[in-house]
């Protein structure tokens, strides 16, 4: 081996090809948790408020990998506070699931408080190994897009079956 070269394996997986030999492959729910808001969540609790202080990410605020705040809702803190499993906090990272199917957003450094609206999902990493922007940067990639894709008309196509 080359000095500063590191060892090698085949992933197993024939777009990857080789990956350095300590690192793992698996699907993103072993090393994370992945929420929406529920229906019921919504329907129940949920209201836009004027003048909350609780941003509601929606599809339209996930652009280019990052959250735009340019086009906002909000919800107070107290509904918030009733709904913590769908808080958005620093290092998730939200996909949009319809509407525009697959636009992402990191969650970085954010200092203003966030939480999901319908149709915006979150991933939440649970393994300090998997880093939260190179997640962020395969699922706005060609091959995560096309993953995303593959699993939306999946889920079509599984409700046409299920008429």
């Amino acid at each position: 081996m080359v000095a500063g070269m590191r060892e090698m394996k085949d992933s197993g997986i024939p777009w990857l090809g080789f990956i350095p030999a300590d690192w793992k492959c698996g699907k993103v729910g072993y090393y994370s948790s992945i929420t929406k808001l529920a229906g019921f969540e919504f329907t129940n609790y949920f209201d836009y408020e004027a003048d909350g202080n609780v941003i509601a990410i929606r599809g339209v605020n996930l652009k280019n990998f990052n959250i735009d705040l340019s086009n906002i809702q909000t919800i107070t803190e107290d509904v918030s506070d009733l709904l913590p499993r769908s808080q958005v906090k620093n290092n998730d990272i939200l996909v949009s699931y319809a509407g525009s199917v697959g636009n992402i957003g990191l969650v970085e450094n954010n200092e203003k408080r966030f939480h999901l609206a319908p149709n915006v999902g979150k991933i939440t990493l649970n393994d300090s190994r998997v880093l939260p922007k190179f997640l962020a940067y395969y699922l706005v990639s060609y091959a995560g897009q096309e993953e995303i894709y593959q699993l939306k008309n999946k889920a079509i196509s599984q409700q046409t079956v299920d008429k």
